[in-house]
């Protein structure tokens, strides 16, 4: 690591990377909540990832065809080392994107985002650099390295800090399998195992989004005066990651269903109801033992999960419909039918379908073998963001709705894929209208999803019937 000396302004060090960099000639954009600012042909493309860069607190984000490869971030005058980490678990939750321009009033820090983020201020001082400039006239000499044609190339992440395997969207889907395997051994049956880590994760979705509130959780757990101790109470272990209220909940078993139940009757969706099965089986033991991967607790060195590490206000909806699409495939029965998509894949596959054109004639998708929903939900995105383009503003909750409704349908013979297919249609709704952090609770109309069973041929339809609505 290489430094310069004498401190210039924030704002000079990061408009040097973009210009003495070569950044400002390529797909370098700012975040933004609405296609107006950006222009309709890179919203089309980019809009989800423009939105998510506002919630990062990105400055610009540099973009190699649809990915976010580069994220440059201004720190608040004042910052200290616990912001510099808040803004690189940020960028790290994004999943794709592979480098963070970090900029405060003294210097421009460089990270490669493929490694999970420090777990609390104690270990703030491992998350280490690859380089730091204190003068805006030293960017392109000692900076070189980071120019935009090796970026554009991939020259850069061919270097030994870029190769590592910790960036957030492998270590998710690797950290959940590791979950299950974990519950799994403990005496649960995978299906059982799968779907209580599809609620949780969830849940913390909710909890980030501010979609679910901590005074939601505790109203439920003010019902009783032993539950309201149990989340009142100090944790025994140590609690890394973001704060949530559920969490502590995982503690107390009722209290855990209750919220469950709650859940159920106010978003009235599949992902809630809980199997018999499951009452049966999920003990107070299972229930810590998710407790301990997603505070990051109780586990050794040699056997890290990162569970607790993601900000969830910011991970992609298509990285959950992912873990969703990894679920799906190890409880098949048929494992030769049922096949990993990645998101890549996935996104690619559907812009050579889904045209400027063939959107323009608002057309319907239908999956007939939909599995979880991943190609639904793509196609979901790009007819949204296509209309989007077209307004040049955002499109109302009623109009959300009714494209998910109208034009986007599926069908498959396992009914735990349509269950999942339904859940990330909403999500990916939920991506473009977040909810105001003033509202207490979701809740969702009874069409959740149509789930019909074919008479003699075990196929289910689903259809997106889900509606994110409000209430105080």
């Amino acid at each position: 690591m290489t430094r310069a000396r004498t401190s210039r302004g924030s704002r000079a060090l990061l408009e040097a990377a973009y210009d003495d960099l070569g950044f400002s000639k390529g797909a370098l954009l700012s975040p933004s909540q609405s296609p107006s600012a950006v222009g309709g042909a890179a919203w089309q493309s980019l809009g989800e990832w423009l939105m998510l860069g506002s919630r990062v607190g990105a400055d610009r984000i540099f973009f190699v065809g649809d990915d976010p490869v580069v994220v440059f971030t201004e720190l608040p005058r004042g910052a200290g080392e616990l912001e510099v980490v808040a803004a690189y678990k940020r960028a790290w939750s994004l999943g794709r994107a592979r480098c963070l321009f970090l900029a405060s009033e003294s210097e421009l820090r460089v990270y490669a985002l493929t490694s999970p983020p420090p777990r609390g201020p104690e270990d703030a001082r491992e998350l280490t650099p690859l380089d730091v400039v204190e003068r805006s006239a030293d960017v392109v000499e000692m900076l070189a390295s980071y120019h935009r044609e090796r970026v554009e190339s991939g020259a850069l992440f061919e270097e030994t800090p870029f190769r590592l395997d910790g960036r957030a969207d492998d270590l998710l889907l690797r950290d959940v399998a590791s979950a299950t395997e974990a519950l799994v051994g403990s005496g649960l049956p995978r299906r059982v195992a799968h779907g209580l880590i599809e609620r949780v994760i969830l849940i913390r979705y909710m909890e980030d989004r501010e979609i679910v509130v901590p005074t939601y959780v505790h109203e439920i757990a003010n019902r009783d005066s032993g539950w309201q101790a149990r989340i009142s109470s100090e944790s025994l272990m140590p609690t890394y990651g973001t704060e949530s209220a559920f969490v502590r909940c995982l503690g107390d078993r009722e209290l855990t269903y209750a919220v469950f139940a709650a859940l159920a009757e106010d978003f009235n969706g599949d992902m809630f109801t809980v199997p018999d099965v499951e009452s049966e089986l999920v003990s107070e033991n299972h229930l810590r033992l998710i407790q301990r991967l997603l505070t990051g607790g109780g586990f050794t060195a040699q056997e890290p999960l990162f569970l607790w590490a993601y900000d969830f206000s910011v991970v992609p909806v298509g990285l959950i419909s992912s873990m969703y699409e990894q679920f799906y495939r190890t409880t098949s029965n048929d494992q030769s039918s049922t096949h990993y998509t990645p998101q890549e894949l996935v996104e690619y596959v559907t812009s050579q379908v889904l045209t400027d054109e063939c959107l323009t004639s608002s057309p319907r998708a239908c999956d007939p073998a939909c599995g979880s929903g991943i190609f639904l939900v793509e196609a979901y995105r790009r007819m949204v963001r296509h209309e989007m383009a077209e307004r040049q503003k955002r499109l109302s909750t009623s109009r959300l709705r009714h494209l998910l409704l109208t034009r986007i349908s599926g069908v498959d013979i396992n009914s735990e894929a349509i269950r999942l297919a339904a859940f990330s249609g909403s999500g990916g709704r939920g991506e473009f209208h977040p909810p105001a952090p003033t509202e207490p609770c979701v809740t969702v109309s009874r069409h959740t999803a149509l789930l019909i069973q074919a008479a003699g041929s075990g196929a289910s339809i689903a259809s997106g019937r889900s509606r994110w609505g409000w209430r105080r």
